[in-house]
């Protein structure tokens, strides 16, 4: 289809600290969930939500993830989304994630453990990301 997008932009709170698991090519891969609050009102009473976006970032761009993220860190990520279909006892099942082409943190210093936080890479952009995933 011509004319086409896909492009999504997250801006929330790491659920957990990024988990590191290696494709089937050995290519890193950095997995995390991105919490999201809104309130809306039912019945008169206000609603707090959160929804969980799961994300997935590779090479470089995982390495940094790793490096320098950590549960609770405000981040901003821009991506595209893809879903994948699997098959289990008869059924199918789908799964949406973001697949980060960038990220952002937020967070300051002073939040760190690490004072040596490179604000050199605090915008990092994976320009190299291959579409045809390893898995």
């Amino acid at each position: 289809m011509s004319g086409s997008v896909n492009k999504t932009f997250t801006l929330g709170r790491l659920g957990k600290d990024p988990k590191i698991i290696y494709g089937a090519s050995g290519d890193k891969v950095a997995k995390f969930s991105i919490g999201t609050s809104f309130q809306y009102t039912k019945d008169g009473q206000k609603i707090d939500k959160t929804e969980w976006i799961n994300c997935s970032a590779f090479g470089k761009l995982a390495d940094f993830i790793e490096k320098y993220s950590q549960k609770g860190d405000l981040v901003f990520v821009e991506g595209s989304l893809r879903t994948t279909k699997w098959e289990k006892d008869g059924t199918d099942h789908y799964s949406t994630e973001v697949i980060a082409g960038r990220f952002q943190s937020l967070s300051s210093k002073r939040d760190k453990k690490e004072s040596d936080f490179p604000t050199s890479l605090a915008n990092l952009q994976n320009d190299d990301i291959d579409q045809d995933l390893p898995f």
